[in-house]
């Protein structure tokens, strides 16, 4: 499905490079990196970078062998679990207000 602009938004055909860039900025979807730790301080790193939508997820696999698509980022999580680890979701864009990350 795309994400659409209203005739309602668009009062002349000059306005319509603003209303797009307008609707890249409002419907610009979410990077987010699945990451990992172990106990020993050293042994941290990114498993995994995503993007979610508005309506889905898609996370790939730093080394380019594993792919997702879920509902919601947190379900990305599980996919590429690695033993003995604590998982994180960190968002790629710390500066936003809805800004979090989730464990597993």
């Amino acid at each position: 499905m795309h994400d659409l602009i209203g005739p309602e938004q668009v009062s002349d055909l000059q306005d319509i490079p603003a209303s797009l860039q307008n609707l890249a900025v409002d419907s610009a979807p979410r990077v987010f990196a699945i990451g990992f730790e172990y106990d020993e301080p050293d042994e941290v790193g990114i498993t995994a970078w995503g993007i979610a939508f508005h309506d889905h997820t898609q996370a790939f696999s730093t080394d380019g062998t594993h792919q997702v698509l879920t509902d919601q980022p947190h379900q990305a999580l599980h996919h590429f679990a690695e033993a003995d680890a604590t998982m994180h979701l960190f968002w790629a864009d710390p500066l936003r207000p809805d800004n979090h990350h989730h464990d597993t």
